[in-house]
């Protein structure tokens, strides 16, 4: 199943979802624009660490809820600093 189909789903739905980030990017900002998940991302710097998010839906009712969790990831090289 296609991915958007899938956040669709799980946002409709409920559910889980994780996002891994490319490499050396730090989450900025994240939202539903329609089925749409969007993320907003900078580059990492020497003073940033990585860091997992959680980006929670749930309804006044309590019947959908959903999580997705957004994963950064940094690569260190010999020299100690970030590509």
């Amino acid at each position: 199943m296609e991915q958007q189909a899938v956040r669709a789903l799980q946002k409709n739905l409920g559910g889980d979802y994780t996002l891994k980030l490319p490499k050396n990017e730090k989450l900025v900002m994240i939202t539903w624009k329609d089925n749409s998940l969007w993320y907003l991302t900078k580059p990492m710097t020497d003073e940033d660490t990585a860091e997992t998010y959680k980006f929670q839906e749930s309804s006044d009712l309590g019947i959908m809820e959903g999580t997705v969790t957004v994963v950064e990831t940094k690569e260190e090289y010999e020299n100690g600093e970030n590509e």
